[in-house]
């Protein structure tokens, strides 16, 4: 029963995504911004997760609907003032260029962004850019996936370098921990679709924290969050648990009919863009939860 609600979920979600495309541009305004960098790399990262369903012969139907995605990936990726950027702004160089990085994976490439990459990797970047262990996790599972690594991470000392191993009573743990739980286990689990390689002592740990915050964003009715949280679960192999199958359902009830999914009772974007409609807005708020549903449902069905 619970496949079947999820694929309905999923395509809607994909779906909506795609009727959405535009607003995904990187120059919304004539400037350029975290927030529009920030939304290219998510669409660029479920697509690259939705190709590699397909090339699995797992395909729900959504390759065709996703054939769009990659040309104005592809378009966005080679508009000249973002190209530039990372060249610019080697310490950003891993965030800057997400978008291309998650296309790569693909089979994509551009020959102004591989040349980017050879001065970087010339000039010790992105390697050399500081950042905290959860966040050092991320660089090593994209450049990994883009095939920018010689050989695959060693995942058990990935995530001995994070701050979930040390996390221990659940009691304690605030929006910014499961984050960490979140992000941690995407990466672990390539997006819920593999086991960690990791001792049954720490699954056990992983088991237990994610169970907790599941039900507590459930109870508060994070929608945003018990997505992430699902897909992280699936990964540890906990989808036939009551906990896992009663919070799914309850996620997938938050899809509205448009196939948008809404963040959370508490979660909401301020308008800092006066001039904005009613529906930039409501996209604003809506697309990355959207986003996690087609995350959770394919990784459901498909791993």
């Amino acid at each position: 029963m619970l496949a079947t609600i999820a694929e309905k979920a999923g395509r809607l979600a994909v779906a909506w995504v795609t009727r959405n495309l535009i607003r995904f541009r990187l120059y919304i305004t004539a400037e350029l911004t975290a927030d529009s960098i920030k939304a290219l790399s998510e669409l660029a990262i479920l697509y690259s997760f939705l190709k590699d369903v397909g090339s699995d012969g797992e395909d729900s139907g959504v390759q065709d609907t996703i054939v769009s995605w990659e040309s104005f990936l592809v378009e966005q990726c080679n508009t000249p003032k973002y190209a530039q950027m990372a060249r610019k702004r080697p310490g950003q160089a891993f965030y800057l260029l997400m978008p291309y990085l998650a296309l790569r994976r693909t089979g994509y490439r551009s020959p102004y962004h591989e040349r980017t990459l050879d001065l970087l990797r010339r000039w010790r970047y992105p390697e050399a850019t500081e950042v905290v262990p959860h966040r050092l996790l991320d660089r090593q599972y994209f450049l990994w996936k883009a095939g920018c690594l010689d050989s695959e991470p060693d995942w058990i000392r990935q995530y001995e370098a994070t701050s979930l191993r040390y996390m221990t009573h659940p009691q304690y743990l605030d929006d910014e921990a499961a984050y960490v739980f979140t992000h941690t286990l995407f990466y672990l689990t390539d997006f819920g679709r593999h086991k960690p390689p990791l001792p049954s002592v720490e699954l056990k740990h992983l088991i237990q924290l994610g169970e907790y915050l599941v039900i507590h964003n459930w109870r508060h009715r994070q929608w945003d969050i018990l997505g992430e949280l699902l897909v992280g679960l699936r990964g540890l192999q906990r989808q036939r648990s009551r906990i896992y199958v009663d919070a799914a359902n309850a996620f997938c009830e938050t899809q509205h009919e448009d196939g948008s999914v809404p963040p959370g009772q508490d979660r909401k974007i301020s308008n800092s863009h006066p001039s904005e409609d009613s529906e930039d807005l409501l996209f604003r708020r809506r697309y990355h939860t959207t986003f996690v549903m087609a995350l959770f449902a394919f990784a459901h069905l498909h791993s």
